[in-house]
């Protein structure tokens, strides 16, 4: 009995080996198959063909009557009774009608003022008046006003006064409308008043300050003729 024992025993570690060494040679046979690289398809090669020589021909070339190169002008196809080709042509936008706007009149650059022989009149007494009842009196009150509110000023011809511009006069001695200079100054006769006698002229200003600073002074005066 203890000699069946053995037996057995021996025959179980043999079938172990059996098993060990088959599933060794399973592994080996797996890494192999993996290491070897896989197998590719042939290259077709491509068909060559050769290209078959054409036969010369032996029959001679008739040459040809050398002719002289004719040049012609790129404007000698035009006609005298040809008509021009359409251009295209930019057709410019149609301008646009705007309303009329009321112009502001300028000063001509080229008027350089009354022209003529300026003659002296000698020497005159020259004194201011403004538009206020002091200067004025009764010829001050209910004037009517402008767009700012400011009165207007009307002389005895009836033109609006304007400072730098106007004075009066004795209409007997220098006539209205007349030009007249005063130290380089040139202003329009348009006004008189009830103390502008003989040799005296009174100037026009906006304010009463402005005529008061004025005050009275002599000065020679040149008439236009």
């Amino acid at each position: 009995m203890h000699n069946d024992f053995f037996a057995w025993v021996r025959l179980l570690l043999f079938i172990i080996l059996i098993l060990v060494f088959a599933l060794y040679c399973s592994i080996a046979e797996t890494r192999f198959r993996m290491e070897q690289p896989e197998p590719t398809e042939p290259e077709q090669k491509k068909p060559t063909y050769i290209a078959q020589a054409t036969p010369l021909s032996t029959t001679p070339l008739k040459a040809e009557p050398a002719t002289e190169p004719t040049f012609r002008h790129p404007l000698s196809s035009i006609t005298p009774d040809a008509e021009p080709a359409a251009m295209a042509v930019d057709t410019p936008p149609a301008p646009q009608k705007h309303k009329p706007q009321a112009e502001t009149p300028q000063e001509d650059p080229t008027d350089t003022g009354p022209t003529g022989e300026w003659i002296s009149l000698g020497t005159y007494t020259l004194t201011a008046y403004c538009p206020c009842q002091l200067c004025c009196g009764e010829h001050a009150l209910d004037r009517p006003l402008d767009e700012n509110g400011n009165p207007i000023v009307y002389t005895s011809i009836g033109a609006v006064a304007q400072a730098g511009t106007t004075i009066a006069v004795d209409p007997s001695v220098i006539p209205y409308g007349s030009y007249v200079k005063i130290r380089g100054n040139v202003y329009r006769a348009q006004d008189t008043g009830g103390a502008i006698v003989g040799n005296r002229i009174d100037v026009y200003f906006d304010d009463h300050q402005a005529a008061w600073d004025f005050g009275k002074q002599e000065a020679e005066v040149f008439i236009l003729s």
